[in-house]
């Protein structure tokens, strides 16, 4: 697998993150979109997030030569 990029790992997390409070939302506001199995959907989305951030979270060393990049602080 190819190394992914310092905005490819946040875009990974971020579009993991909107599955997961699509997922919320589905369940609270009883969307129904999966029928019988909101909460079973949500709980997997949300071990997905769990792993997709313990693997690919940008690191700090990451974050902060991003900013230096960047001319931030």
């Amino acid at each position: 697998m190819p190394k992914l990029s310092f905005f490819g790992k946040r875009i990974l997390v971020g579009v993991t993150l909107l599955v997961a409070l699509l997922a919320t939302l589905n369940f609270v506001l009883e969307w129904g979109l999966f029928g019988m199995t909101d909460k079973k959907v949500m709980v997997g989305c949300y071990v997905l997030l769990a792993f997709v951030m313990f693997r690919w979270l940008p690191t700090r060393e990451e974050w902060d030569e991003h900013r230096k990049l960047r001319g931030g602080g």
